[in-house]
């Protein structure tokens, strides 16, 4: 039995915080065939949040954002300390007034801490900041 290596490499979106899985199957001459399943835990890099731009909010605030032109519908609030998702603090609807689609933030269902709010392009590209919340 011969022994064989390959290696992989594992890129995840601009900004992405969380958690990803993937399948690996791997299949012999002899039409053995074994599956793996690996558990990825993406982290927010150390530099990264002081490189991004930053808003401060205190607990209970409603923060409004004009998302900008290109946005394709994907939108992802994450705590950059323990990588949970917090899309139900999130509301998406076009604002006739500012002729462009308005991201709502709730932040009392927030922790206190930093989040990471990711917003994709339809160019493939995505923009971040960071929503600290704070406490009163």
């Amino acid at each position: 039995m011969e022994a064989a290596s390959i290696e992989l490499i594992y890129v995840s979106e601009p900004w992405y915080v969380g958690s990803d899985r993937i399948e690996i199957e791997f299949s012999d001459p002899f039409a053995n065939v074994q599956t793996s399943r690996v558990d990825i835990r993406v982290g927010a890099c150390a530099s990264g949040e002081d490189e991004l731009p930053q808003i401060a909010v205190t607990q209970g605030d409603v923060l409004p954002i004009i998302l900008p032109e290109g946005f394709s519908s994907s939108v992802q609030l994450t705590d950059m300390e323990n990588g949970v998702e917090y899309s139900a603090a999130l509301t998406i609807r076009y604002s006739e007034t500012v002729n462009r689609n308005l991201i709502t933030i709730d932040s009392a269902s927030l922790p206190i801490g930093s989040h990471l709010l990711a917003i994709s392009l339809g160019s493939g590209e995505a923009v971040a900041l960071v929503i600290r919340v704070e406490g009163e």
